[in-house]
């Protein structure tokens, strides 16, 4: 559906290729509701009307907002609507191989024999919503002096379902019994290796803990799966400027280059400065890092149905128009791949 109508400046627009079951959704709904907003049978303020309702929801989209930090910590298909819209569920499957070979003698009978155990895990999906509105009035005006629709409301419902999510991902929620990726339940939690509170610790020992908890994945994953990133604090970016004795780099250059992720793969670590959550999320409320491997195999966040605004509704004095997703905590298939350092 092609559709012209005005910006906020009033300046001409064209929307090509507007879906064309939305723009008869909106077509409708204006055409039940034409003498409510007084437009009576004049077709330029009806189709302005549909016109301002599309060129809202086609502009909500690519606004610019405060960085979500679950899509950085989060990257490359770990949030996933793989499971379908419909999904109550999502369960995986885990299995682990038994048995190895032996020398035997070649007339013996005792040959050990290898099996699979398969243990089967999952998370839930909860449905979330958010909405905003419009008086009947500001369409009645909007209609006969083809003025533009504000536009803030709708990109205030898309900054909610946004901070929702980014919520949900990286925090969890104990009302759904959901984890987050920064306080998954199953993922081990250590204190730092040195013992020494990085606000006054030396970039020796800052680059030092670091390795210690990339070589504790390293370990625990039977040197399968060196994390390939490192979490930072934001209250701890400043620490990792510092130069080590002697080499003159930084301690966030030297580890990025000095590390079993490297050493086993030649690619730099990842380092992100991470959320203000991770200033208390560790143990006694201390601040947090973290290393893992964000790749699907590892961990999904699940989000079946992304942010669909509803067909407008009359309520009252007003004209709602509904927003429904759907959502699910983090579902960490590999616990053993990850690890938090507290008390940073």
């Amino acid at each position: 559906m092609r559709i012209q109508t005005i910006d906020g400046e009033r300046q001409p627009v064209v929307i090509e290729n507007f879906p064309d079951d939305r723009g008869e959704e909106l077509t409708q709904f204006v055409q039940d509701n034409r003498t409510r907003f007084g437009i009576g049978r004049d077709m330029e303020p009806m189709t302005h009307l549909v016109g301002q309702l599309a060129f809202l929801e086609t502009e909500a989209r690519p606004q610019e907002y405060e960085e979500r930090f679950y899509r950085r910590l989060l990257p490359g298909g770990c949030v996933t609507s793989g499971v379908g819209e419909w999904a109550e569920t999502v369960i995986h499957r885990k299995t682990d191989r038994t048995g190895e070979g032996r020398f035997i003698h070649p007339s013996a009978s005792n040959v050990p024999m290898a099996n699979v155990a398969t243990s089967q895990a999952g998370v839930s999906i909860a449905h979330a919503a958010i909405g905003y509105s419009y008086t009947q009035q500001e369409l009645r005006t909007s209609a006969r002096y083809l003025t533009p629709l504000p536009a803030d409301r709708q990109q205030a419902a898309v900054e909610g379902a946004e901070d929702h999510i980014n919520r949900v991902f990286l925090q969890g929620d104990t009302s759904k019994n959901f984890s987050g990726l920064l306080n998954h339940a199953s993922v081990d939690a250590n204190t730092r290796a040195s013992g020494a509170d990085w606000s006054a610790a030396t970039p020796d020992v800052i680059a030092s803990d670091i390795n210690k908890v990339i070589e504790n994945v390293f370990v625990k994953s039977k040197s399968l799966y060196p994390p390939s990133h490192f979490i930072v604090p934001p209250g701890r970016s400043g620490r990792l400027q510092q130069r080590l004795a002697g080499d003159g780099k930084t301690v966030s250059q030297w580890i990025r280059e000095n590390n079993f992720y490297t050493e086993q793969t030649g690619k730099p670590l990842t380092l992100v400065y991470g959320p203000a959550f991770l200033e208390t999320a560790g143990g006694s409320s201390t601040k947090r890092g973290m290393a893992y491997t964000p790749v699907p195999l590892n961990v999904k966040a699940h989000l079946p149905l992304s942010q669909r605004f509803l067909p407008p509704q009359m309520e009252g004095l007003s004209v709602v128009v509904y927003s429904e997703y759907r959502i699910g905590g983090v579902d960490y298939a590999k616990v053993y791949t990850a690890e938090y350092v507290d008390g940073l």
